[in-house]
């Protein structure tokens, strides 16, 4: 594939190129409350596969990564570590900050990739990434 691309993944960091060591490529991490994640996913689960618990035995399981499919901490706090000790090439973004102030995340996106961009193309690149726009997909 020819550069500059991307690649989008919710897969957990073991699972990744190894590539991700030596090319050293921009990493871009984008968590969201886990509070609002373990709801979201308890609907999925109770839809999905049928889950009956109450919503504290979900969340216990989610804490404790008993869910299939879904180590959730593991998962974010592996990222985090990366951040730790790589923060040069990867940024950590905030779903609630995205939905708080678009606009500056893309700032910020821009600013990680060494793009400079006008308020014009912030607002045009705004427009486009709405979660409204995203919706009608």
């Amino acid at each position: 594939m020819p550069r500059p691309r991307h690649i989008k993944s919710h897969l957990p960091l073991a699972l990744l190129p190894k590539q991700l060591w030596t090319v050293r490529p921009k990493i871009i991490y984008t968590a969201r409350n886990p509070q609002d994640v373990a709801t979201s996913l308890m609907h999925h689960y109770k839809y999905l596969q049928g889950f009956r618990g109450s919503q504290q035995d979900f969340f216990d399981g989610v804490l404790a990564d008993r869910l299939d499919c879904c180590p959730m901490v593991r998962h974010v706090t592996e990222f985090w570590r990366v951040l730790e000790q790589h923060g040069d090439h990867v940024l950590f973004l905030h779903f609630e900050d995205m939905k708080r102030d678009l606009a500056a995340v893309i700032r910020k996106v821009c600013e990680f990739f060494g793009k400079v961009v006008s308020e014009e193309q912030v607002e045009k690149l705004k427009r486009h990434l709405s979660f409204e726009s995203m919706k009608g997909l």
